[in-house]
């Protein structure tokens, strides 16, 4: 808090300066220290050092830089004085792997290749990082703003330090470093080292560093931080931090995980998006990546990482893929990651949100980071795994009409244009039903969707609302057949309706739920499963109860 007055204090001065002087000229400057400082006291005060929008390549925005230039500017020449008089070298090793540092120049470079060190941790909020196209391309860069004096929230600092874990993990050594190497750096690396070495004590840590570096010190706040820490277990190895349907994913567990990508899917989004997300999966995990080819499947990826002993893995791609490699951990304590890199990827609608639709990737790279699991409700449809639906009619018809167009060319437009062909073929199936233990029904139907889970936009099966994919039982929505165009319309009308306005009982269609569901006809019927097309004469759909752990965002388990 005493750094917080000074700053306070020095805007108020300059503003009493600002409206003392005669000179209207000299008045703008004296103003522009105030305003520089009274939004520097706002940061501190709140400890928000997001306040200078420092990117996580170290890039500090034109604009902040120019609202920001007095305060900067003297914080530089502080930097500089304060360097000049250090009596300590600026670099320095304290760990096997691991050093301590001031802040970084370009100069600096030269030296940290000299010692082997190739993964840079930034813990300043207030300076540029390395930006150099050298920088970038020969070092790791991985910044975590704190303001000087301050600490950062528990979430932050876990992520840095699992941040040092991969760097470590891929044999790399690791700088941490802040303005001086005294305070914010120390704070972080004495939390790592604690990590690191569990039958170490905070005074064992401390001592180690400072017999190094004896200009490394934690004021009151960062030791009284690190201490409740320390008391609450937060550094020791793996511990249990929830019971029941969700978990959270331990930091000290296995840090390997497995990427398994369809590197077509969705028209090549892997190729746009991979640079991205490995970097932000990299900050916490080691990561071995692995894309399926027109030879070698998801299955089969999915079956050499559960042989490597994985216990994440993260499928890429459309429904399809996911299942693919969903089909592998089921019933297992392994847990499925989602990358949304398909054309409709309808459960990432389901787990993620209408924030799947509008930033996919951020969304789920920061469910896969943050680590919330839960358990979800799977089938066996013919003893093919399913997550989402299986259809005929109108839903095959769609699936089968958009692979025929190439979705990837008109992405969901395509099974828009698929739907409405199926609605004007009015191909009408005759079926026998039966559902659990009940006697069989003869039915002519125009579309018969078995929903485990399914997003509002998958219309065919929202007869009871939207599925939930935790309540052990699935629901069953089909169409019965119309003879004209408009009346097959207003059937799909009243589906749509019906999950957002009590309705009377429906005419167009009809809705049941059961634990396993039986079809079959007299002749071979198409039908498909989470966007993949089979023929079968007998389908047998059976329910599998919370038996595959998903990574999701934070708000699900709390809906």
């Amino acid at each position: 808090m005493i750094v917080t007055k000074y700053y306070v204090a020095g805007s108020l001065l300059f503003y009493v300066l600002a409206l003392l002087c005669p000179s209207f000229w000299l008045s703008i400057p004296l103003a522009w220290v105030a305003l520089s400082l009274s939004v520097v006291s706002i940061a501190y005060w709140c400890n928000f050092p997001h306040l200078f929008r420092k990117s996580p390549n170290g890039v500090i925005p034109n604009g902040i830089q120019l609202v920001l230039a007095p305060f900067l500017i003297g914080v530089h020449y502080y930097n500089y004085w304060a360097r000049r008089r250090d009596s300590v070298a600026p670099i320095q090793r304290i760990d096997p792997q691991l050093y301590l540092s001031r802040r970084l120049f370009s100069k600096d470079l030269d030296e940290l290749k000299a010692q082997g060190i190739s993964s840079i941790l930034d813990i300043t909020a207030e300076f540029r990082g390395l930006e150099s196209g050298k920088a970038r391309k020969e070092f790791h860069y991985f910044n975590l703003p704190v303001l000087d004096h301050k600490v950062p929230s528990k979430r932050k600092l876990l992520k840095a330090l699992d941040w040092i874990d991969v760097q470590l993990a891929d044999s790399r050594k690791v700088v941490v470093h802040c303005a001086l190497g005294r305070g914010r750096s120390v704070f972080v690396l004495a939390a790592y080292l604690l990590r690191r070495y569990p039958q170490l004590s905070i005074e064992d840590v401390m001592e180690k560093i400072h017999s190094i570096r004896s200009t490394a010190n934690l004021n009151k706040e960062q030791m009284a931080m690190l201490t409740t820490l320390d008391k609450a277990k937060i550094f020791s190895a793996e511990k249990e931090c929830g019971s029941g349907p969700a978990t959270k994913q331990n930091a000290s567990s296995n840090k390997t995980v497995w990427i398994i990508v369809n590197p077509v899917s969705g028209g090549g989004k892997w190729g746009i998006y991979k640079e991205d997300i490995l970097k932000k999966v990299k900050e916490k995990y080691h990561v071995e990546v692995r894309e399926t080819t027109p030879d070698i499947s998801a299955t089969h990826w999915a079956k050499e990482a559960v042989k490597a002993n994985a216990s994440l893995i993260i499928a890429g791609g459309g429904d399809g893929t996911v299942t693919e490699v969903a089909s592998q951990i089921v019933h297992t304590d392994i847990v499925l990651g989602i990358l949304p890199l398909g054309t409709a990827n309808a459960l990432c609608h389901v787990l993620y949100g209408i924030e799947n639709k509008i930033i996919p990737v951020e969304t789920a790279c920061g469910a896969i980071l943050k680590g919330e699991i839960t358990k979800i409700d799977t089938a066996l449809c013919n003893d093919d795994l399913m997550l989402l639906v299986a259809g005929i009619g109108f839903e095959q018809q769609m699936i089968e009409y958009a692979e025929r167009e190439e979705k990837n060319n008109d992405g969901q437009f395509a099974y828009l244009k698929g739907l409405w062909g199926a609605i004007s073929n009015n191909d009408t199936l005759h079926i026998n039903m039966t559902l659990d233990k009940d006697e069989p029904q003869s039915l002519e139907v125009s579309s018969l969707v078995i929903a485990n889970a399914a997003p509002f936009t998958t219309l065919l099966a929202q007869g009871g609302g939207e599925p939930d994919l935790q309540d052990g039982i699935m629901d069953i929505t089909y169409l019965l057949s119309h003879e004209s165009v408009s009346g097959r319309l207003l059937s799909l009308s009243e589906l749509a309706l019906s999950g957002l306005l009590p309705t009377a009982e429906p005419v167009g269609f009809i809705h049941r739920q059961a634990k396993q569901v039986e079809v079959s006809s007299d002749q071979p019927f198409k039908y498909v499963i989470d966007g993949e097309l089979y023929q079968t004469d007998k389908l047998t759909v059976r329910v599998q109860p919370r038996s595959l752990n998903v990574m999701v965002p934070g708000w699900f388990n709390d809906q």
